[in-house]
């Protein structure tokens, strides 16, 4: 029957037989044969509950790292989020070698988590795609790089959250250091993101370090003014806050425009574009000319 691709009248005859001779000699020969009419009729879950029984029979130990990964993708495919997440852990925890297959668990690890509503896991595996691509090194090949990237630019954007909840309030200096704290870690994740080389990822952490900074000068600008102050030493206060602010603003028309100037190299995706929006803002008697804009447009056709 399985030469005749009968399927169904296949799986029928095999599990008949298991019920009716569990201890036959030909017992240990059915689960292959099941997961092959299980697969050949799309019913994953059942396919990958009988890879699981190959495993206990398997004679290496690299059949059963093979198996393990087949039967993670097979409940995957079915949709089976709880089975596929035990099984692409289970792998996950176990082989860590090649790391090019423990980098796909890993990611797939990530993804089910995220649609299953767990982030605290989630970043879990995320940590540990940027741990294997830092320790590999220059053996990390490109897939092996992006994901890794991928993975720096979300736990990067966490940074940014963070820091931009942080409200800066009276006394100044206080909230203030801490602000600057939470802008140094976000920036060095930043930095950690661009340093895998990915361009998708690299212009979007260009643009958010620029982000960092004029955040920072506008959160200054409109942060309470203390209400002891008399006219005098109001403005006082508001030179000494601009002061403080231009250092900030000059960061992030720097990192912008060096984020823009990738679009002389060819790249001109949504980061680079947002870049240059910013800086029609920023700059505009630079970057707000109708003719800036025609020269960029037929420069890149």
């Amino acid at each position: 029957m399985i030469e005749l691709k009968k399927w169904p009248e296949s799986i029928q005859v095999l599990s008949d037989f298991r019920i009716a001779y569990p201890q036959h000699a030909l017992i240990n020969t059915l689960p292959a044969k099941l997961a092959l009419a299980y697969r050949e009729t799309a019913q994953w879950s059942l396919a990958a509950d009988e890879l699981k029984r190959m495993i206990a029979l398997a004679k290496t130990e690299q059949e059963k790292q093979d198996i393990s990964f087949i039967v993670a993708e097979l409940y995957d495919k079915a949709e089976n989020h709880t089975e596929a997440i035990l099984s692409y852990r289970a792998y996950a925890n176990k082989y860590p070698e090649p790391a090019d297959v423990y980098m796909e668990a890993a990611n797939r690890l990530a993804e089910l988590y995220e649609q299953t509503g767990d982030p605290l896991k989630r970043r879990f595996w995320l940590a540990k795609q940027m741990k294997t691509v830092d320790q590999l090194g220059g053996k990390a090949d490109d897939r092996m790089r992006y994901l890794a990237a991928s993975a720096s630019s979300v736990l990067a954007n966490d940074a940014f959250i963070q820091y931009k909840a942080i409200k800066l309030s009276l006394p100044l200096d206080k909230s203030l250091s801490k602000k600057t704290k939470a802008l140094e870690k976000a920036l060095k994740a930043y930095q950690k993101t661009a340093s895998y080389g990915i361009s998708d990822f690299s212009t979007e952490a260009g643009f958010r370090m620029a982000e960092l900074y004029s955040h920072l000068s506008q959160s200054l600008m409109n942060s309470d003014r203390p209400d002891n102050l008399n006219e005098l030493e109001l403005e006082q206060y508001e030179i000494l806050l601009e002061e403080q602010v231009y250092p900030f603003e000059d960061n992030a028309i720097d990192i912008h425009e060096q984020n823009a100037s990738r679009s002389w190299n060819g790249l001109y995706d949504d980061w680079v574009k947002k870049s240059f929006v910013e800086l029609r803002k920023l700059l505009p008697g630079r970057y707000a000319k109708d003719e800036a804009s025609m020269e960029l447009i037929n420069v890149l056709h």
